[in-house]
């Protein structure tokens, strides 16, 4: 038996303005094509399947071609809800889909009733774990509402219902889909962590520890878009595209498991799909006559900061007569922050206002006033400070 671990699809996602559709109808076809070639019997999505709660028309479409061909190529689907999703919209219809081999976990009542497929002599019981609001399911669970104290309670019934199993003499293997943030240290590292994540904190802490999901043979995590081992059997398989500049790096992929005589065998899977982004960093010059950034014209989503001492003019817009699309861009100065005052001023009529418009210059562009500059500004204050006021002028 072959299964498939992937998560985090987020279809209907944008990237800066830009709608990703072509990028997730490429990741599909090809995510397709492997499931039939390595002939996998189950494909497993922990959470996100979606971007939204409210997809649109057109991202349903995506979803619903390709459960439909992903059947058609031999792979079972299940698929649980993750914080992006609408749990109430994700699972309609979930009986029937069943029937026809998509099996939908968007309730945590249903985490403990496993999903038993079986693939010659092979079977494996499938847990899906929705993502667990504590907000919501802590009452319900009567446990208090914490990340950590709802997945427990939910895991203290998959255990039960694991040792239940084997009780009457079923010995299959017992995998476990969740979307939640884990640990094995106890500590989540930030770097783990991309833009694109949305927060799921509660109380100021989301992470759960590894030890929570003891019991189980293998645990397909979602959420974290970065693909990496938690454990030996505690896995990320992250997101299947970049949808953040901070995601650039990542080898996007997931994990196929092989499962023979009860025995699970991962191996890493990546993706040939990829988001087309560059960062570029250095002078405005440089940026626009560096003949090593010619493949980046077109066809890249590209990040630009430009590094030098004082903010070019109309940067921008000299970039963009080069690069088809800037989806960021940033200034940084090179030189070391103006000195702040050595002690804050109380109040504000007690400030020179000279003093107050060199600060505010010298902060927003990262250097002194010129002499002739500190000359002009002089001359501004002063008129504005000796104007006559509006009602003494229409006295007069």
């Amino acid at each position: 038996m072959r299964i498939l671990h992937t998560s985090d699809w987020h279809l209907g996602r944008s990237f800066h303005g830009s709608s990703l559709h072509t990028y997730h109808e490429q990741y599909i076809a090809e995510l397709v094509d492997y499931c039939q070639r390595e002939q996998v019997d189950i494909l497993l999505v922990a959470g996100d399947v979606y971007d939204s709660s409210t997809p649109s028309i057109q991202t349903v479409e995506l979803l619903s071609q390709a459960l439909t061909r992903l059947r058609a190529a031999g792979a079972h689907i299940v698929l649980s809800a993750g914080n992006h999703d609408s749990a109430k919209r994700l699972g309609y219809l979930s009986e029937l889909l069943s029937a026809a081999g998509v099996h939908l976990r968007t309730e945590h009542t249903q985490a403990w009733e496993p999903v038993i497929l079986s693939a010659g002599e092979q079977s494996v019981a499938i847990y899906a774990i929705p993502y667990l609001s504590p907000r919501y399911v802590a009452s319900q669970l009567n446990v208090v509402g914490t990340h950590e104290a709802v997945l427990y309670e939910v895991m203290e019934r998959v255990r039960a219902n694991i040792a239940q199993r084997a009780e009457r003499g079923d010995k299959a293997p017992s995998i476990v889909l969740s979307h939640a943030t884990v640990s094995a240290s106890g500590h989540f590292d930030p770097a783990d962590r991309s833009d694109s994540e949305q927060a799921i904190t509660i109380g100021g802490v989301d992470m759960v520890p590894a030890s929570v999901f003891e019991g189980a043979d293998y645990v397909a995590l979602g959420h974290i878009h970065k693909r990496y081992a938690v454990t030996d059997t505690i896995r990320y398989s992250g997101s299947p595209i970049a949808f953040s500049f901070s995601e650039e790096s990542y080898s996007h992929g997931g994990y196929l498991i092989d499962c023979e005589d009860g025995q699970l065998n991962v191996q890493d899977v990546l993706w040939e799909t990829r988001m087309p982004l560059k960062t570029l960093t250095g002078a405005l010059e440089d940026l626009l006559s560096n003949p090593e950034y010619t493949e980046y014209e077109s066809g890249y989503f590209c990040r630009l900061i430009v590094r030098q001492e004082e903010r070019p003019a109309h940067a921008y817009d000299r970039l963009r007569e080069r690069f088809e699309q800037i989806s960021d861009f940033r200034f940084e100065s090179t030189l070391a922050p103006a000195p702040r005052s050595v002690q804050a001023r109380s109040r504000v009529e007690n400030t020179d206002p000279m003093d107050m418009c060199e600060e505010f210059m010298e902060h927003m562009r990262s250097r002194r006033l010129a002499p002739e500059e500190k000359e002009i500004l002089n001359d501004i204050l002063d008129s504005v400070l000796h104007a006559e006021p509006a009602e003494t002028r229409k006295e007069a």
